[in-house]
């Protein structure tokens, strides 16, 4: 609209302008407007225009701005924004928010709600058009009917304007963009005066539809297999491959896998399912359904019906179950054919027959949706092409016939070349069925699609049209279109042909070898003549009889077979076999052809066919006689017999064997076998023979007398060894023993153990080998059995037997002596011994006896090795003095190895390591005998005589006390008692000493480190005027040293004191032996930061005797620089004493000098800033307002001063490109700190700077060359800082920053040089933003600054007060929050009446919660929703929450309400700003703002089909005949019905008949609606009613007159008379005529029987129920 202001004020002038702004002198121009300010003529009415003067539509953001005033004065030319400072008023534009853009569907009631603006109320107009300001209408709105904003109630009870453009019809819909115009409800719009687009509106098919592009652009229901999102795009998206979707499907996820396809959620797509597996639901599950065992399918299969047998199998059973046969079978019976179910349609496609070769290749292509899964059969007929698409899968079925609908399929024709570009089709329904191949033929392996799938079956192969069994020689063993194969060639170099036994053969494994051959086994291998011991028949090889055989090959008869070599045919002809001991080479039927075996073998096979039956009997073996039938007649014992006997006890074995007696005997060798180098067992008597056999040859003994040692041979395996001693088998040597009767286990340890054990150690632990079960004793002596001697092994174990057991594996075994523990000793105390002491084992008699009762002192006769015993011998000793190199050499040690170790203890094996001896006091054996561990050797313990112990390192690590259990001798060790004497600076120093073999003359000398060769003197020539070393004289039997008096130059600190023995030469070297300590102090008052004693310094006290010194608390200082204790200490100004601590003088309050005083109050209505005043100049008066901004800038006294460093020349070339920022920041904090720590002041007023320090020129700087440091320490007042620069120790300051430094492990190579003279000066101190300085405050630091009103302390800044928070104050406080509900409009609020009624709340009493159906922006107004529209709920604080009510939605044209009505034919059930998306059924429509689908009702031309809920599911077409549809509502609400038009009877619901009953003036009796004409009633109006009768067939009723009846009875029962009389003539006649006479009263009286009984049909009859039954035939059509 035309943007102009009337305004009233004083003077106003033609010069005066007028603008727009945000805020008054703040730019920019507000857009949008014809000029950028407004003028007048006659200082009343101002108007905006541009350069030529034209009035331009306000097009700018709505809202509320201010309205400046300028008027031209001076420099303000009224030019530029800021010259409008006068805010005249605030102007409100209204209107909406050009270009915003909604969306709506067709079928769906489309609204308009939410539509940003401002000013936006009931009654704004929104009209469609193709573009707004001209004439171009909207394809969907061709009416150009403005819509008009109305209030609608949200869900949440707020009302809010909504536009409803109404329903927007889908069928023939056209998607397309619109421009919804406004044009406000105050002003009367013409079309042409609709200008501002307010909405663009995108109208687009609905979700479940697509936008066909065919002759037209159409949106068209999304149809199966694919899925359709509706909106702009309008695109039709297919279905992933393996899926499918229901028809009107909105997202991918209505797709489901299809029947055979399984999801795999791995990859999440649809896969067929795998061979042998099926599914038969759509969905997205697994395919876990699996075929039946011996079956499988092809993949993807939807059934177990698509399941197949196996390969080379076939199903046999004709019912459903599978029953797989292997077609490798002679002979396979095949069922009949199978069934398949299929789904199919059929239609016509209206082209010309002969362009069928053209169009077939493009119509496959079209319907192909999942390939292979369907069959689409194309004809031809006289006039059109026919076709058929049938698939075993309903859905593949679906989606294609969605494809033949008239619409889709011709937008897929306009696209073909030439005349096929305007085809059409037509379909039927989808119908399913159940189709079987015919007779000979049947469906092969895997999915039907239709009958064109049948093939010749299994035996069956194509003849022509029909199949035919496979013939003789040939065979087929699959469902095919193949041919029979044929048999193979006999093979075999024979150049015959198998053949087969049958015509239809189905298997290869029915082709058979001609006769007289076979084959060889089941894989049809060449053809081969009989074996030999077979005949063969018919293809098939047939044996002999039992123990038959042939003489030749291709036997053809039984006759042909004779008894096998080893058998002989009896009396009866049965081939029986050759006894035992007998043997027949060749074959034939005499039993004389048996021979016997030979004497000395033996044979028990029966049938034996060679002599080599005949087996001989071992060497060293015979039999009796000959003939023998058995092994056991041959003389021997049994060979492999395990035996057992115990080394040093007495052996007695019993053997079994054959036809033994007494008198053989045994050998026990050591050899593997028995043979002629048999070879005799050590320690057994008699070379190990035994003695005679006795008690029937079974047993055998070793004994000779009653010695241990006649049996103890080591524990092993040994042979028995056997010999007959029989004639010509005597046994006068250990070779004539050859046969083995066994092995004899000989339980004992091996002999060949060598263990060595330590002395001091136990001995433990020793694996005994051997063989047997050793548990047992082992004795330790010089010789096993009666000569040995014993020998005492330790404390604990004095007769040296040790015990030999079984581990706690229970497989091997091993020898202790014993484990000490707290009570017993076990350790050896054997003397070291390199030869060794002999091991003596006894056996355990009985695994229940105690071991040390088992054996006696003869019994230890097993030899089982030696022990050699390791270690250093005892009773040795060894000296050396303290000071000197040492080393524990001359000791003699038995099997010493590197890594043996001695230890000096006070006593072995306990206690702890003795100071002061290298090493810890460990020596360890190596190349130049025991030397003490470590690089020195000098003896640094105390005096005293230690026990030298002995360890190596074998169970344990030698390297503690416990360790060191062998005693080995004595170590003395001569040197001073160490002791500590102290000295204080300025005071004479005498040392008194003690030791042992100290002497007169012998040395002493103090250092500044510990005693050692590198002692140096120099450096302590400022501690006494004395020289080193000093003698040591005896005084009053008492050694002593006198130092003199230690100088004030001496640097305090602990000094070590070195001794040296006179007679050790005493140089400078030789003074390694500590004799004790010297500790120097300073006095009171003084101490130590580095190398001399200093002042104690104000602020700290020194007790003395320590070189350090003690700050004063908190707020305290002193009086002076030599404070002695704490007590020194008071309170600094600006604090006072409370409870022996030190706190800030209060506001109002100040303390100007040091000490008790107490804090003095400021004058009358005067106060602090802060606590901790100092003067009195702090206090201000209180009146002074916090508000007022003070200066952020203040100089105050400051002390100046430089430092000198560097780094050492080794130190700057080590630290190379290490040395960089980091190293920088660590110097400054190492610095800062120490100074600090010195002068007593927070880090925030001294700063550190380097003048020079950078990477590049540092690194090569040497001593020579000093870095400088700048720092300046700020003080409240320069009198603090001249006493500072006057009572500080600079160079005490010095040595403590060098101190510091060398402390810290990256900074030790830096110096302090030296520091310049302290100059006193000034510095600024300037405010951080934002803060400025609070009045009395002395600004020490930015942090004594404060934040200014508007701005809040937060982390360390001021910020400005956010959005609902004030601060009226100066100072460091965080922002306060408005009050409850309020806010303010910008940050930075410095007063509580900036807080305004936040959004969501308005004005009223107080903020009050912003109503439903309104909303509240936060400018404390509320402003209600426009017409048809509302908020969901209560708050709301923006026009965006004003939704169009149900039944509405937002308008388009910008002039109309939000919020507009349902078109017809749409609804909405909610509260919200989408259109109105849910549509009535095709062909029905609902009245403008429809709320529910129950307002939906068909068109007139259609009528209702209701769903199980009575409630609309489609509107089908009326095109029956005789009926006609109004559409719509009945009155009593039910939807109308089709009803009968005028000369037609409703017969049934979608049926009617014509009437053809006529009144007298030609018009029909039936009236419509099943009404009838007066004088009509019944069906098809053709009954006459009571009173009314007809004249004849289809004549029209008349009214009877009062007489009728009688007449019409009169009538009846003349013609009834009538044709009586005529029957009963008719019957005498013919019964005269009859060739029997009969009297005539019998003959009457039959014809009338038989007239009685032909008139009872009409009895039967029910001709009501006949009519009816019809009538409801005719219902049925």
């Amino acid at each position: 609209m035309p943007a102009g202001a009337d305004l009233r004020g004083v003077s106003l002038g033609p010069a005066d302008r007028l603008a727009f702004l945000s805020e008054c002198g703040q730019g920019p121009f507000l857009a949008g407007l014809p000029g950028q300010y407004a003028e007048t003529s006659n200082g009343i009415d101002f108007l905006f225009q541009d350069a030529k003067g034209n009035r331009h539509l306000f097009a700018s953001f709505p809202g509320i701005y201010t309205m400046c005033w300028c008027r031209p004065h001076g420099k303000a030319n009224c030019e530029a924004a800021s010259d409008f400072q006068v805010l005249v008023g605030l102007v409100r534009l209204t209107g909406p928010l050009l270009g915003q853009a909604f969306q709506c569907f067709f079928s769906i009631n489309c609204t308009v709600s939410e539509l940003q603006g401002s000013g936006l109320a009931v009654g704004d107009q929104l009209l469609p058009m193709q573009e707004c300001g001209t004439s171009s209408l909207s394809a969907t709105f061709p009416s150009a009917q403005p819509f008009y904003a109305f209030h609608e109630q949200g869900a949440d009870g707020e009302d809010r304007i909504t536009f409803n453009l109404g329903l927007l019809p889908l069928q023939g819909a056209s998607p397309e963009t619109v421009q919804l115009c406004w044009c406000p409800s105050s002003a009367k719009c013409q079309m042409s005066e609709y200008r501002a687009a307010a909405v663009h509106l995108q109208i687009s098919c609905p979700p479940g539809t697509y936008e066909l592009v065919a002759r037209s652009r159409t949106c068209q229901a999304c149809p199966p297999g694919s899925y359709c999102p509706g909106g702009p795009d309008g695109r039709l998206e297919h279905c992933p491959h393996g899926s499918t979707s229901p028809v009107e499907s909105t997202s991918k996820q209505d797709c489901s896998c299809r029947r055979g396809f399984g999801w795999d959620s791995q990859l999440e797509v649809c896969l067929p399912c795998p061979a042998g597996s099926f599914k038969q639901l759509v969905g997205n599950q697994h395919c876990d359904a699996q075929c039946p065992q011996d079956t499988t399918s092809s993949a993807g299969a939807i059934g177990e019906l698509q399941c197949f047998c196996a390969s080379g199998k076939a199903d046999t059973d004709p019912s459903p179950a599978f029953s797989c046969t292997d077609l490798t079978a002679s002979l396979v019976e095949m069922p009949r054919p199978a069934e398949a179910a299929i789904f199919s349609f059929t239609g016509n496609i209206h082209v010309e027959p002969g362009r069928l070769p053209e169009l077939q290749p493009l119509l496959e292509e079209y319907v192909e949706s999942e390939t292979g899964r369907a069959s689409l059969s194309v004809v031809a007929t006289s006039v059109d092409v026919s076709y058929t698409l049938s698939s075993y899968e309903e859905e593949a079925v679906r989606e294609a016939h969605a494809k033949f609908l008239a619409d889709p399929f011709e937008a897929w024709a306009i696209k073909l070349p030439g005349e096929l570009a305007r085809i059409t089709a037509n379909s039927a329904a989808i119908t399913s069925e159940s189709i079987s191949c015919p007779e000979t033929w049947n469906f092969p392996p895997g999915p039907i699609r239709s009958l064109a799938d049948c093939r010749c079956s299994y035996g069956l192969e194509p003849s022509a049209d029909l199949c035919r069994r496979c013939p003789l020689g040939t065979y087929k063993g699959m469902v095919g279109a193949s041919s029979c194969t044929s048999c193979p060639e006999a093979g075999g170099g024979l150049n015959l042909v198998r053949t087969t036994l049958r015509e239809g053969a189905v298997s290869a494994g029915e082709c058979v070898c001609p006769a007289g051959y076979m084959s060889p086994d089941s894989t049809n291998s060449d053809c081969q003549p009989c074996e030999q011991g077979f005949f063969c028949f018919g293809g098939r090889q047939e044996p002999c009889p039992p123990l038959t055989i042939t003489r030749a090959q291709a036997a053809s008869s039984v006759t042909d077979c004779i008894c096998e070599q080893g058998y002989f045919a009896s009396v009866s002809g049965v081939c029986e076999p050759c006894a035992p001991g007998r043997f027949k080479p060749e074959a034939g039927n005499a039993e004389s052809d048996c021979q016997t075996c030979a004497a000395g073998t033996w044979s028990n096979t029966s049938g034996a066919t060679s002599h080599t039956a005949c087996i001989h009997c071992i060497p060293g073996s015979t039999t009796k006689n000959d003939t023998a039938t058995e092994e056991d007649l041959c003389i021997r014992p049994l060979p492999g017999q395990m035996l057992r006997c115990t080394a040093g006890r007495t052996c007695e074995v019993r053997i079994a064997g054959h036809q033994l007696h007494d008198g053989h005997r045994m050998a026990l060798t050591s050899s593997s076998g028995c043979s002629s180098a048999n070879q005799p067992v050590p320690n057994v008597a008699n070379e190990g023979v035994s003695q005679p056999a006795s008690d029937q040859g079974q047993r055998y003994a070793w004994q000779g007398d009653t010695n241990a040692m006649d049996f103890a041979p080591p524990g092993g395996h040994y042979s028995l060894c056997w010999c007959a001693d029989l004639p010509g088998l005597s046994c006068t040597s250990l070779e004539s023993f050859q046969i083995e009767a066994g092995r004899l286990q000989v339980v004992g340890p091996f002999v060949n153990h060598s263990f060595t054990c330590v002395r001091g150690q136990d001995c433990t632990g020793l694996p005994l080998q051997g063989v047997g079960f050793l548990t047992g004793q082992v004795s330790l002596r010089t010789a096993c059995g009666k000569s040995g001697s014993l020998l005492s092994l330790s404390p604990a174990n004095g007769n040296a037997t040790g015990i030999v057991e079984q581990d706690a594996s229970s497989v091997a075994f091993v020898l202790s002596f014993g484990v000490s523990d707290a009570f017993r000793d076990h350790g050896l105390t054997l003397d070291a011994s390199n030869d060794g002491y002999r091991l003596c084992w006894c056996a355990r008699d009985r695994p229940g006896d105690r071991p040390e009762r088992s054996c006696a002192f003869d019994d230890f006769a097993v030899d089982a090795g030696r022990l050699r015993v390791e270690g250093p011998r005892t009773n040795q000793e060894v000296s050396c003095s303290v000071g000197q190199p040492c080393a524990p050499n001359g000791l003699e040690s038995v099997g010493a190895v590197a890594g043996d170790r001695l230890m000096v203890l006070a006593a072995c094996g306990t206690g702890s390591a003795m100071p002061g001896f290298p090493g810890g006091g460990i020596a360890e054996y190596g190349a130049d005998g025991f030397r003490f561990l470590g690089s020195s050797e000098v003896l640094q313990s105390s005096a005293g005589i230690f026990r030298l112990c002995f360890c190596r390192p074998l169970s344990t690590s030698c390297d503690k006390p416990a360790d060191f259990k062998a005693a080995v001798g004595f170590m003395t060790a001569r040197g001073p008692f160490e002791q500590t004497a102290r000295c204080t600076v300025g005071s004479s120093c005498i040392i008194e000493l003690s030791g042992m073999g100290l002497a007169e003359n012998d040395s002493l000398v103090v250092a500044s480190s510990k005693c050692s060769e590198s002692i140096q003197f120099g450096d302590l020539q400022n501690l006494t005027l004395l020289r080193q070393p000093m003698r040591i004289y005896l005084d009053n039997a008492t050694l002593q040293c006198t130092l003199g008096e230690i100088l004030w130059e001496a640097p305090p600190g602990v000094y070590q004191l070195c001794w040296c023995s006179q007679n050790s030469g005493c140089g400078l070297a030789s003074f390694r032996a500590a004799a004790g300590h010297l500790q120097v102090t300073c006095p009171q008052g003084f101490y130590s930061p580095s190398s001399r004693c200093r002042a104690c310094g104000r602020g700290f006290f020194c007790p003395g005797g320590t070189t350090a010194r003690f700050p004063c608390m908190g707020g305290g200082t002193t009086l002076g620089v030599n404070a002695v204790a704490s007590t020194d200490c008071l309170c600094d100004r600006g604090y006072f004493e409370e409870l022996g601590t030190c706190k800030l003088c209060p506001r109002g309050t100040y303390k100007s000098t040091a000490g008790s005083s107490e804090c003095a109050r400021c004058p009358s209505n005067f106060t602090t800033f802060k606590p901790g005043a100092v003067s009195n100049s702090s206090c201000i008066e209180e009146s002074s307002s916090s508000k007022d901004v003070q200066s952020n800038t203040s100089e105050v006294p400051a002390i100046v001063f430089n430092l000198s460093l560097s780094l050492a020349e080794g130190d700057a070339d080590e630290a190379g490109s290490e040395f960089s920022e980091t190293v920088r920041k660590q110097l400054r904090a190492a610095l800062l700190s120490s100074i600090l720590a010195s002068v007593r002041l927070d880090a925030s007023v001294v700063e550190l700077n380097f003048a020079n320090f950078t990477n590049a020129s540092f690194l090569g700087r040497r001593l020579a060359q000093s870095l400088m440091a700048a720092v300046t320490m700020r003080y409240p007042t320069t009198e603090a800082a001249e006493g500072l620069q006057s009572e500080l120790d600079w160079n005490a300051l010095r040595d403590e920053l060098g101190l510091a430094l060398q402390q810290d492990e990256n900074l030790k190579g830096f110096e302090v040089n030296a520091i310049s003279a302290a100059e006193l000066s000034s510095v600024y101190v300037v405010c951080p933003a934002n803060a400025a300085k609070p009045p009395g405050v002395t600004l020490m630091r930015p942090e004594d600054c404060a934040c200014n009103p508007g701005f809040g302390y937060d982390e360390g800044a001021c910020r400005a007060c956010a959005l609902g928070e004030y601060k009226s104050a100066l100072s460091n406080e965080r922002c306060e929050k408005c009050p409850e509900w309020t806010s303010t409009q910008k940050t930075g609020a410095t007063e509580q009446e900036e807080c305004k009624c936040e959004a969501g709340r308005y004005r009223k009493d107080q903020c009050a919660h912003c109503p439903k159906g309104s909303y509240c922006p936060g400018s404390g107004e509320k402003v209600p929703c426009p017409f048809n529209s509302t908020t969901e709920s209560g708050g709301s604080s923006s026009s965006a929450d004003c939704k169009c009510l149900p039944g509405h939605q937002p308008s388009e044209p910008s002039d109309s309400p939000p919020c507009e009505p349902c078109q017809p034919g749409r609804y909405k059930r909610s509260v919200s700003n989408e259109k109105c998306f849910e549509t009535c059924p095709s062909n029905a429509n609902s009245p403008p703002a429809s709320t529910e689908p129950g307002n939906c009702s068909c068109n007139e031309d259609h009528y209702a089909q209701l769903n199980d809920e009575d409630e609309l599911d489609r509107c089908a077409p009326c095109t029956f005949n005789g009926l006609r549809c109004s559409g719509g509502f009945l009155q009593n609400g039910s939807h109308a019905q089709p009803e009968a038009k005028v000369g037609w009877y409703k017969t049934g619901k979608t049926l009617a008949v014509q009437c053809l009953v006529r009144d007298a003036a030609g018009a029909s009796v039936c009236q419509g609606e099943n009404r009838c004409a007066e004088g009509s009633t019944g069906w098809l109006c053709g009954e006459c009613p009571a009173q009314w009768g007809r004249r004849g067939h289809l004549e029209f009723c008349r009214q009877c007159p009062d007489s009728s009846s009688a007449w019409l009875a009169t009538s009846i029962l003349l013609d009834l008379g009538r044709i009586t009389s005529l029957n009963f003539i008719m019957a005498v006649l013919s019964a005269q005529g009859a060739a029997k006479q009969m009297k005539l009263h019998t003959t009457i009286l039959r014809i009338f029987q038989r007239w009685k009984d032909a008139c009872s049909v009409l009895l039967s009859c029910d001709y009501v129920k006949g009519a009816e039954s019809k009538v409801e035939s005719w219902r049925s059509r």
